[in-house]
């Protein structure tokens, strides 16, 4: 009797270690699978990681530059109508942490009216620019405050004996006015420092009147609306 229950108590150890043997052989695969897995899942991130850092570098020209200066040109050397001159340039601080660019424009234009009424306008803006990407290139919106003097002939309104009323100029007169606005645009930089720019900003006046000036364009308005295109700089 003691030898079958010896013999009984072998067979049964012998079953139990196989069955762990088995579980443990199974396990093994499925332990090394997940192993690699992760081991994969690691390189991808690294992968992706020096493609983030890749493309950054790639798309920042402005690196170690913090300054710009630009000018529109076009607007000096292009046919005009007559009797109009205009320029508009500006300067630039790049904020490569922020992804920002404030930027101080100005504008100045002067028009003869018919009758050699002279008419001047001075914009002098400040432009927050933040650009949508990971550095200071390509699209940005932005946010302003402008300035603005105008000088010129007042409009006077005079009415004839034929019961109509006409403009005339008359005495010399000169305003400031305020206003705020908001704008999009488009920036390309190349790492020489030269870059290009395009944007169109829209506003309002908060102060001043609005057609006072016999011979005036926009800004003697109470709405604030440029376009530039041809805008050149210098990034340094």
């Amino acid at each position: 009797m003691k030898n079958q229950i010896s013999l009984l108590s072998i067979l049964l150890t012998a079953l139990v270690s196989g069955a762990n043997a088995e579980d443990t052989a199974a396990q093994a695969p499925a332990t090394d699978s997940t192993k690699l897995e992760v081991i994969d899942k690691k390189l991808d991130n690294v992968i992706v990681k020096q493609d983030q850092i890749y493309r950054k570098v790639e798309n920042d020209p402005l690196k170690g530059k913090r300054f710009g200066v630009e000018a529109n040109f076009v607007r000096v050397f292009a046919p005009t109508e007559k009797d109009l001159s205009s320029f508009s340039g500006g300067f630039s601080y790049f904020d490569a942490n922020r992804v920002l660019e404030i930027s101080v424009p100005f504008f100045t234009e002067t028009r003869l009216g018919s009758t050699k009424s002279s008419y001047t306008v001075n914009n002098l803006d400040v432009h927050v620019r933040k650009f949508l990407g990971e550095t200071i290139n390509g699209f940005y919106l932005s946010a302003f405050a402008r300035g603005t003097h105008q000088k010129g002939r007042t409009r006077v309104e005079s009415a004839s004996s034929f019961g109509y009323t006409f403009t005339e100029p008359g005495a010399i007169d000169s305003d400031i006015k305020f206003g705020f606005g908001v704008g999009l645009g488009y920036r390309i930089f190349s790492k020489s420092g030269l870059y290009w720019g395009t944007g169109l900003i829209s506003g309002r006046y908060i102060s001043g009147g609005e057609q006072r000036y016999y011979s005036s364009g926009l800004d003697d308005t109470r709405y604030i609306v440029d376009f530039e295109f041809f805008k050149f700089g210098y990034a340094f």
